[in-house]
């Protein structure tokens, strides 16, 4: 932790699943820090060279005062051996609190759409 007050005071755990059958992937992951928690889940099917995947996640941190949710859809292709492209497109919703100009505490919201390209290797 930041704060050295605190420092002998933090316990943190996560926990995952990662499941492969055939042409399937499902996982599941689980993490809680304290002031920081988070969730995620997925899912995948290869088709030849193609690999399809759609993906959901949820944060809170009590901290900053913030939470998160956001879902992904994307595909990838492995092209010869080891060389990968992909693309995704990724929705996020964001709650989030500022101080106005009277210092009073308010929660706003963030919406936004992303898209991702992926060019990399695979060993």
């Amino acid at each position: 932790p930041a704060d050295p007050a605190h420092a002998g005071d933090h316990t943190a755990w996560q926990v995952g699943v990662r499941v492969e059958r055939d042409s399937m992937l499902f996982g599941l992951s689980l993490l809680d820090a304290g002031d920081y928690a988070a969730m995620s889940a997925g899912a995948a099917l290869d088709r030849g060279q193609w690999r399809f995947g759609v993906e959901a996640g949820l944060s809170d941190d009590s901290l900053i005062h913030e939470s998160q949710r956001a879902v992904q859809f994307a595909a990838s292709r492995l092209i010869g051996d080891h060389a990968l492209v992909g693309f995704a497109i990724r929705h996020e919703d964001t709650r989030f609190s500022r101080l106005d100009a009277s210092g009073q505490r308010r929660v706003d919201t963030r919406d936004g759409v992303s898209v991702l390209l992926e060019a990399g290797l695979r060993y």
